[in-house]
Parts: structure tokens; sequence; C-alpha cells
């Protein structure tokens, strides 16, 4: 079941959802230093997302650059949503397997619209989470699955 927490020393403005079987999202870079580009997509998998950030982990070793700005694509709740970010922290969870943290950068309505969809997925969790309909990663979905948290 997913862990939905806000606590004393969690200082995000709002809550996260943490999946037990993470989020596969689809990867790219959308622009670097405000120049939109095409490049190919890799499998990330997320541990958890909030309507500010996310957090995934990743065998691949990405660059920690506010001019570089990621796009993360899933199907959640039957949606399809898009996050835009930039990646503010990477750790080191072994060696070549890494986790990334990722700020979002949003307008006024994309921030609606995550609010109302994780809020969605969120009651979805609690109330039946085997149920509940997210892109799950697999191996066989993303080759790049590292272990969670």
């Amino acid at each position: 079941m997913a862990d939905i927490y806000r606590s004393e020393n969690n200082k995000r403005k709002y809550f996260r959802v943490n999946f037990d079987i993470p989020l596969c999202t689809d990867m790219t870079i959308s622009e670097i230093g405000g120049k939109k580009i095409k490049t190919g997509t890799s499998k990330v998998c997320v541990l958890d997302v909030g309507v500010g950030g996310l957090a995934f982990s990743s065998s691949l070793d990405f660059p920690i650059d506010n001019k570089v700005i990621f796009k993360f694509s899933a199907k959640i709740m039957g949606e399809n949503i898009t996050f835009l970010g930039n990646m503010v922290r990477r750790t080191t969870i072994r060696p070549g397997t890494y986790k990334y943290g990722v700020q979002f950068v949003v307008d006024e309505q994309s921030e609606t619209t995550h609010i109302r969809l994780l809020n969605k997925l969120s009651i979805g969790l609690r109330k039946n989470w085997r149920n509940c309909e997210y892109s799950s990663c697999n191996k066989d979905k993303c080759p790049n699955r590292q272990g969670s948290k």
C-alpha cells in the first residue's frame, strides 16, 4: 500500500504519494538553457511523487543542472500526465544505482491538474491499492528498474 506522509521533519509544501511498486514513466530531456530539444526516452521508476516534485531511481547517471528540463510522462488513474522539472539532487544508493530528486517547473493550470490527479490517486491507493490504476514498473517494462527506496 502507498504511504502518504507529512511529518514535522518534512518541509515539503505538498503531500507526497510513495509507491510500494514504483510508477513507470517515460523520461526525456525537454529543453536545455531554454531551447526545446528532441531526444530519445528512457524508462525510469518513480518512487514517490507530489505536486512539487518526484523522486526516482535509475542506473543511468544524469546531470544535476537547473538549465536542463526533464519531461516525465505516465498514466495515472486512466489519465496521461506529464511532469516537467529539473534534477536538484542525486544520491548514490549503491555503485551504479542513483536516486534523484526532481523539482517541478509548473504553471498554475498544471499545478491544479497535478493536485487533482494526485489526490484522486492517493484516495484510490488508500481504498484498494491493488485496483488503483497507474503504470507500475516491472523488469519487462522498465529495464532500469532498481529496488525501491
